[in-house]
């Protein structure tokens, strides 16, 4: 039997979080999970689900009531915000194993109840938007006695960076697993996680970080931790 992996939609770059979770396999399944298609229910048929990459979440869900700031959308996808908080809360009730990538990892934290910097270089931080077609990179530093150390076994690694907000508070069941050199969050995971789904949360594109740098623990590592988890 196939293994299904939900993916949520986005309008950027959507071919590369298939391509890269399959990996060539014909035993995966990917369903498209989109607004478009009101399709959340299809988690239950998921072993797992992968929260995609693109616009920036409605300052809204944070208490938030500014709409224009540096590097604010022209237009914010409030349906596809409304639609991925439903997708979440299903993960949760059926306890399907979770990777949040880039805005995913932001959504999930909103979700919880954490908020962000609606501008890093506002705040102080470092430039972490992709430039044209070419990703950022940096160094990320990550804590023991986290999930994500066990599952790289990696101290400090190297990821790409194309996102110009993060979380600012983190949500009150996640802890900060990996942090940037300007201290910008960089992965989260359940404080607590037993009697919980799987759950991980990272602020890169290992997707795209597979291209330009394969069998890097960071993209690597983590792929084959939530698969695992999703056939278990």
């Amino acid at each position: 039997m196939k293994l299904k992996i939900g993916i949520t939609d986005t309008a950027s770059r959507y071919e590369n979080y298939p391509a890269w979770i399959k990996g060539g396999s014909a035993d995966i399944e990917i369903i498209r999970l989109s607004h478009s298609e009101n399709n959340a229910h299809e988690v239950e048929t998921c072993q797992g689900v992968v929260f995609s990459g693109g616009v920036d979440i409605h300052p809204k869900l944070y208490g938030r009531s500014d709409i224009s700031y540096p590097g604010s959308p022209d237009k914010f996808d409030t349906k596809r915000d409304e639609f991925e908080l439903e997708v979440f809360r299903q993960c949760r009730i059926h306890q399907k194993p979770v990777l949040g990538i880039c805005r995913g990892m932001q959504l999930i934290n909103v979700a919880l109840g954490g908020s962000l910097y609606l501008d890093l270089e506002t705040v102080g931080k470092e430039d972490h938007t992709r430039h044209g077609l070419t990703d950022g990179i940096h160094e990320v530093t990550l804590i023991k006695n986290t999930q994500l150390f066990e599952i790289s076994k990696e101290i400090c690694g190297t990821v790409n960076s194309a996102h110009h907000q993060a979380v600012n508070k983190i949500a009150p069941s996640l802890k900060i697993s990996a942090y940037s050199p300007d201290r910008v969050a960089e992965a989260a995971e359940y404080t607590e996680p037993d009697g919980k789904h799987w759950l991980l949360l990272v602020q890169w594109h290992p997707e795209r970080l597979h291209h330009n740098d394969p069998g890097n623990p960071l993209e690597s590592e983590i792929r084959k931790a939530f698969l695992e988890v999703c056939k278990s």
